[in-house]
């Protein structure tokens, strides 16, 4: 299959190709409920997750469960952590650990209406790295495609009101 564009993390883009930054840097974290915290207590470094109930994430087009990523003095490591259930998109993920069905790993940008509300709550957070934000990507000859410039325009548009709106209210 062929696709005109694409949307990755920044770090993951190949260098020949046009990139339009989507979101703002972002921390992955491990978040929890309140509840689940009260009945299982909170993990104190990434191997102690051994010992919890997590979801995991699978990509949709993936046979391999997402191995949660750390680090520690200088050195990147994973860990394929516990758990019964596993979904395919993070809105299930983040919906399952509100109900204490156990932790789940995903970016503060998907999760920040559910962190301020304190429905979800981060640990591990001197673990946990940063990562360069979303960016749509494409090639500089498929930016002329009439349907692809016109994407490109709207996200555009789109993200300056945005920016706009943010300003406005702080």
């Amino acid at each position: 299959m062929r696709y005109d564009a694409g949307v990755r993390i920044g770090e993951f883009i190949e260098r020949d190709m046009v990139a339009l930054k989507l979101t703002r840097d972002f921390q992955w974290l491990v978040l929890g409920s309140p509840e689940y915290f009260a009945r299982r207590g909170k993990p104190e470094s990434p191997r102690s997750l051994m010992g919890h109930q997590c979801i995991n994430y699978r990509f949709p087009t993936a046979s391999h469960v997402y191995r949660w990523e750390f680090r520690f003095d200088g050195a990147d490591f994973t860990i394929a952590p516990p758990g019964a259930i596993t979904v395919n998109d993070h809105l299930s993920m983040i919906a399952l650990a509100k109900r204490g069905a156990g932790l789940c790993y995903t970016a503060d940008v998907i999760a920040e209406r559910e962190i301020r509300s304190g429905e979800l709550v981060p640990v591990l957070k001197k673990f946990l790295p940063s990562r360069q934000g979303l960016f749509l990507y494409y090639s500089a000859s498929a930016a002329a495609q009439p349907k692809l410039r016109a994407f490109i325009d709207t996200a555009k548009r789109v993200l300056k009101a945005g920016r706009g709106q943010s300003h406005s209210s702080s």
